[in-house]
């Protein structure tokens, strides 16, 4: 009887059959399988575990196991239409997809449109391992002006090699 355990590493990694194989003097040169399993986890990496295959009597033969991670960090936008009262001020938040191996700082910048529509909070966000999933504000303002048109313009998330999300806002005229 061999007997197959994670004894360190990644808990996401297990044995998921074959934890216990028997050998006989029928199928002693059989290979029997063992499988590996890597769930699914809320970080970015690619962890590792050590698997041990023991039988009373014989030498115990250690086998690593690594987690091909299947995650892509992403930028979560809880809205990409704001619609801001002239004179006043809207919010939408923003949180990473995954837990991010070091500091992720997002710039949030008005990149096209109605001048009167700002970033006025939440310009510059910067998430950690700690804080990724915690969504942070950013605060869009419309100024007073004298036309009576509801003006748009385009803001964009922004981070380092991740996929822009542009968020529309549009001011809600009040004259």
């Amino acid at each position: 009887t061999v007997a197959v355990t994670r004894v360190s590493g990644d808990t996401d990694l297990s044995v998921s059959g074959g934890g216990t194989l028997t050998f006989t003097s029928a199928n002693w040169n059989v290979a029997q399988t063992v499988t590996l399993a890597a769930a699914e986890d809320v970080d970015l990496a690619n962890g590792a575990a050590v698997f041990d295959v023991t039988s009373g009597g014989l030498t115990t033969v250690s086998v690593t196991g690594t987690e091909a991670d299947n995650d892509v960090q992403a930028l979560v936008v809880s809205s990409t239409a704001v619609s801001v009262t002239e004179g006043a001020t809207n919010t939408f938040t923003v949180s990473l997809a995954f837990q991010p191996a070091a500091d992720v700082t997002v710039a949030v910048t008005r990149v096209s449109g109605d001048t009167d529509l700002s970033v006025s909070g939440g310009g510059s966000l910067t998430f950690t391992s700690a804080n990724w999933n915690v969504a942070q504000t950013v605060t869009l303002a419309a100024a007073e002006d004298v036309d009576t048109s509801n003006g748009s313009a385009v803001f964009d998330v922004t981070s380092g090699s991740l996929a822009t999300v542009s968020v529309t806002g549009t001011e809600a005229d009040n004259d």
